[in-house]
């Protein structure tokens, strides 16, 4: 930030081909490659000479298109890998919501967290942009949480607060790894998508037996990242519950009619204001020249507020389906059916909903018979299809694109 440069970070997962897109559409000044490689395989580019690790490239003739001054970051959405389309922040976007998350969480200098989470992915860059301003700690690491080098940190480091997504949390309680990260922290933190009840629960009892907070954040990429925060106080499990605007946000839930829906408990769409809303889309260098400023971000996400202002997701409006005359979320569906081990991912083609399931041992049957249970949906509506693993970003959200019969 304060060099002036413009940054854009890439998920070091995505695929040579959709990389070299990225590349000769936006011809970027430098590019900078965290490991060591034989060859660079992009015409108009020259290695540089970088003391320590890595390897360092620059154009060899200067491009010629404009960068607007307020833009400060370039980052695919929620990480996902293999987008040439980028959301463009600018430093208030990120100087506002990185002031506005160390207030809520109560940074201090002295605090100390681990690098767990994708920097290229918002709410891992949000991480450790706050620990920065704050003066706190770092201990990076681009290793997995089950990674004996990491544990090993950890234990050695005493951090005083952990930030995780929904499968970090599955992954740390199911391999009964929460003392080794969780021990010496005061507060824990989760975004990225709704927690399955049974890691909920796991985490609720563990905090509140070890005197620790839990946060539950919501945000988008397009919110640089946080709009919503929510500090769990109540032992029972509130689905989907995002809390309440941060400082200076706003949050409204509008009807399909556009019209603000005052009511407690009634369903409709969830927009956000704020001065952390991104100002567009870039998907080549055309596009950095131009900002528009956005008084909203219409989340695509579906909602409502309860009597003490909380709001709460019901799931993605495009996750939302019309089968037998009946609208059905398949994030609820996978709620429904997925079981301690046994996650499911649910998607919708050809008026079929595919019940996608990595477990050899999940009972069909019995897996059905919860279905009819709860939703009234024939039988004749769903193919349940076995795979070996579900396609996921590096933030651990499944790419539903990729899951195909």
């Amino acid at each position: 930030m304060q060099a002036r440069s413009t940054p854009m970070l890439i998920d070091h997962n995505t695929k040579y081909k959709k990389f070299k897109e990225i590349i000769l559409r936006f011809r970027p000044r430098y590019i900078f490659f965290s490991k060591a490689i034989n060859t660079f395989l992009f015409d108009g580019y020259k290695r540089k000479d970088l003391v320590g690790e890595g390897n360092l490239y620059e154009i060899k003739k200067k491009t010629s298109y404009s960068i607007n001054k307020d833009l400060f970051l370039l980052l695919s959405t929620s990480g996902s890998t293999g987008s040439a389309k980028l959301v463009k922040l600018t430093r208030e976007n990120i100087t506002s919501n990185t002031k506005n998350i160390i207030e809520y969480l109560s940074l201090k200098e002295k605090d100390r967290t681990v690098t767990n989470l994708p920097f290229n992915y918002a709410y891992g860059l949000s991480v450790i942009n706050t620990h920065l301003q704050s003066n706190a700690q770092l201990i990076i690491s681009d290793k997995s949480v089950i990674d004996n080098s990491l544990i090993d940190l950890v234990n050695k480091n005493n951090i005083s607060n952990f930030n995780g997504v929904p499968s970090t949390y599955d992954l740390l309680f199911n391999l009964r790894l929460e003392n080794h990260y969780l021990r010496s922290t005061r507060f824990l933190s989760q975004a990225g998508g709704a927690l399955k009840k049974i890691t909920f629960d796991s985490i609720s009892k563990y905090t509140k037996k070890q005197g620790k907070d839990f946060f539950i954040m919501y945000g988008q990429t397009e919110a640089s990242p946080r709009m919503a925060y929510y500090l769990v106080e109540d032992k029972e499990y509130k689905e989907g519950i995002i809390g309440k605007p941060i400082k200076g946000g706003r949050l409204l839930i509008k009807d399909n009619k556009n019209k603000i829906i005052k009511e407690p408990n009634k369903i409709g769409r969830i927009f956000y204001y704020g001065p952390n809303i991104f100002s567009g889309y870039a998907n080549n260098s055309k596009h950095l020249k131009n900002q528009r400023k956005r008084n909203y971000l219409n989340t695509g996400d579906i909602g409502k507020f309860d009597v003490e202002g909380n709001y709460y997701i019901s799931g993605r409006s495009s996750r939302y389906i019309k089968i037998e005359d009946k609208r059905i979320s398949l994030d609820e569906l996978e709620n429904l059916i997925s079981e301690k081990n046994k996650d499911v991912v649910c998607t919708f083609k050809e008026k079929k909903i595919i019940v996608w399931y990595t477990d050899y041992n999940l009972d069909l049957k019995k897996t059905y018979m919860k279905i009819k249970e709860n939703t009234s949906v024939g039988k004749r509506n769903f193919i349940f299809r076995f795979i070996e693993e579900f396609p996921k970003n590096s933030s651990g959200k499944v790419l539903f694109k990729e899951l195909k019969l």
